[in-house]
Order: C-alpha cells, then structure tokens, then sequence
C-alpha cells in the first residue's frame, strides 16, 4: 500500500524534504527518490520563477550540491525522556497513580543512559509531576493529567 509522501514524513517525525533526502540515501541515484511530475507543472514552476536553466544563453548551470540531512539526531537525553514517557502511559500511570523513585529507574526504566537529566528535564516542562507533599526528587511520579493531549502526542510518535 503507498502513502503520500508528506504523510510518510510525518509519520517519521521529518520534514517532506528531510523525508526525500533521508529516502535518497536508500537509493542508487537521488533522482530515483523524487516524485516524477508532468509537464505542465514544469512550465508553471518556469512562469512563476524565470527561464528554465536550458533556456539561458551563454550561462553554465551547474547543480548546487546535494546536501542529504537523514533523520534528525536524538540526544541520549531525548531517548531518555521518551522511554520514560512510554513506560509511565504503558503502565497507566496518570496523576494519583503514582510509581516511586526506585521503581521508575530500577524497573521500568532499567538501564537508561540519561535518566536522571530527562526525569528532571519532564519534571521542568510539567509532564511528569511529583506527589502533592513529596520531594521533587524522590517522588513518586506520575503523568500529568493535565498535558495528556501533548503527551499522548509524544507516546504516538514513539510507539508508531
């Protein structure tokens, strides 16, 4: 089954470009990566931007290189913050059904590089929240019920 192009990009997280240049990779030669079109788009595009490069007298084109960006980069911290999410939506843990400290990092989040700065960093941005009345860093914690669209958002990116 074929999806559009742009869905396809947004399923992954990407930009269309970054979609195709990360697509071109893949390929043998980067133009078996672009959509072909016909010609009546190409005689718009030449209208509304200027001669086509072959119509140019006495000018040497020359392509500008080709830059290939791939998927973006996600930082240990990044990974770290995601895991954490999942495990806490995965295991239900919204508002009052809170987990402890030690269960979050020994049993749910074993052996996550970076789980100290992302735990701290969802605790800044008001996505993880602590008990009413507990140490900020000892817990336990939970999803906050209140930013559940951003991260319901965030927990359907990683999980598709």
């Amino acid at each position: 089954m074929k999806v559009r192009t742009a869905d396809a990009a947004r399923k992954l997280g990407l930009t269309v470009p970054a979609f195709l240049d990360a697509a071109a990779d893949l390929m043998a030669e980067l133009h078996e990566a672009w959509p072909e079109v016909d010609d009546g788009y190409v005689e718009t595009m030449q209208q509304l931007y200027g001669l086509a490069a072959e119509d140019r007298e006495g000018e040497e084109t020359e392509a500008p290189p080709v830059r290939r960006a791939g998927p973006p980069a996600v930082s240990q911290v990044d990974r770290a913050k995601l895991r954490i999410l999942d495990k806490l939506g995965r295991a239900d843990r919204w508002g009052g059904n809170a987990v402890s400290l030690d269960t979050l990092r020994n049993h749910y989040c074993q052996g996550v590089e970076g789980f100290d700065e992302a735990l701290e960093k969802l605790l800044d941005d008001g996505l993880v929240m602590v008990a009413e009345k507990a140490s900020k860093r000892r817990g336990p914690f939970s999803l906050n019920p209140a930013r559940k669209g951003v991260i319901q958002k965030e927990l359907e990116r990683v999980r598709s």
